[in-house]
């Protein structure tokens, strides 16, 4: 198997480290903890110990970093948590590994593997933060369950029915019959769909490359823009190219979470189908051209303004990473990335944005240091950018 391909689906035959936070939080007692088929025994860690062990695994979220992802506090920062649901009525259901009896599921939820989630709803959406800050939206009429991650994994979902889409931070993995698909970091999808006795399952990938790999005999490496299509009855996938209502679909999903996260923070936008067609042509722009650096901005200062500050540093990475930021953004990006760290509590890695924003305009450092990071953003009421850093960004061409 190619070194990359291992890469893409590390964990498949990897041992996996189990970690019952809860337990050692507790009772502070002695853990096992079970790596494949050997058990190592350890003493007592402090929380802060564990906790700095465990990252080497998966980079765990901080707790500041997960409130800022999620509108409500998961119940184990160590778990995959369930973060947004929208409409706010619909009828998630979870039925906890070991029982038969499903339950409605709860917003900060915190899921464990053999977890399942589902929703007969077709419009419903569910949107599960992983523990090193991956998203994953479940959405029309879905069924998945939760599977145990494997070492340098974020998350892995079984996909039984419906969509899921990955935003992901760190290594996730896709499954859904005898389709694989895993990635490192990028934005991909997976379709389950059933027409009458015709099964159709549809990978489709956004931006960056993943793997996908179909009953054990067929591997592709899948770059942004393409997506593979596979139905029952031949015997290996068809490859084409993702279309205008994929795009259409998907960013209409990502819209419809994020305004559901607003609502759920209590915030009440005066108009929220503007504010919805905004989102929805915001990220339909960077799903279309992954690589325009300038869409990828644009969309980092619309997220800037509702605070969801693992999209502001999502999109200004992948902005960076694509084209040198021209001299008249830089001090825009620095405010969007100094303002996004110290929600999150990443106060270094924040000190370093801020410095190039003295260096750029020290009048601008001086007035934002006196400011609230969480007020360096859009009054909910409108739409249009507050801060004078950022307001020029939405005029771009």
């Amino acid at each position: 198997m190619p070194d990359d391909e291992r890469a893409a689906f590390v964990g498949v035959t990897s041992n996996v480290v189990v970690l019952d936070m809860a337990l050692l939080e507790s009772k502070h007692s002695q853990r096992l903890l079970q790596v494949g088929f050997t058990l190592m025994f350890i003493g007592v860690l402090s929380i802060a110990e564990l906790r700095a062990q465990c990252a080497v695994f998966i980079g765990v979220l901080s707790i500041a970093e997960l409130r800022a992802q999620c509108a409500v506090p998961c119940t184990d920062a160590m778990k995959a948590c369930l973060c947004v649901v929208d409409p706010s009525d619909a009828p998630v259901a979870l039925t906890p590994f070991g029982s038969v009896l499903r339950q409605p599921a709860r917003i900060g939820q915190a899921l464990s593997p053999g977890d399942q989630l589902m929703s007969v709803r077709e419009d419903a959406i569910a949107e599960v933060t992983c523990p090193g800050g991956s998203e994953i939206k479940l959405h029309g009429r879905f069924m998945a369950i939760v599977k145990p991650s494997a070492q340098g994994q974020d998350c892995v979902f079984d996909l039984l029915a419906g969509s899921a889409d990955v935003l992901g931070a760190k290594p996730t993995q896709l499954e859904a019959g005898d389709t694989l698909m895993g990635s490192t970091t990028t934005q991909y999808g997976i379709r389950v769909r059933r027409t009458g006795e015709t099964l159709n399952v549809e990978c489709v990938v956004f931006e960056g490359e993943a793997q996908v790999r179909y009953a054990n005999r067929w591997s592709r490496s899948i770059a942004e823009g393409g997506k593979t299509m596979w139905r029952q009855g031949t015997p290996d996938p068809a490859q084409a190219r993702v279309n205008e209502q994929d795009v259409r679909a998907t960013s209409n999903v990502y819209a419809r979470a994020d305004l559901a996260r607003l609502r759920l923070r209590g915030e009440r936008p005066a108009d929220p189908r503007a504010l919805l067609n905004e989102l929805n042509t915001q990220y339909a722009s960077v799903m279309m051209r992954p690589r325009d650096a300038q869409a990828r901005i644009r969309l980092a200062a619309l997220q800037t303004d509702l605070g969801n500050s693992s999209q502001v540093l999502y999109h200004l990475q992948r902005a960076e990473q694509t084209a040198p930021v021209p001299d008249a953004q830089r001090k825009a990006v620095a405010v969007m990335k100094y303002t996004a760290l110290k929600r999150t509590g990443r106060d270094a890695e924040a000190n370093v944005e801020i410095e190039k924003v003295r260096q750029l305009d020290p009048a601008e450092y001086q007035r934002i240091r006196g400011l609230d990071p969480a007020k360096i953003r859009l009054a909910p009421a409108k739409i249009r950018l507050a801060d004078p850093a950022l307001r020029d960004l939405r005029r771009l061409p």
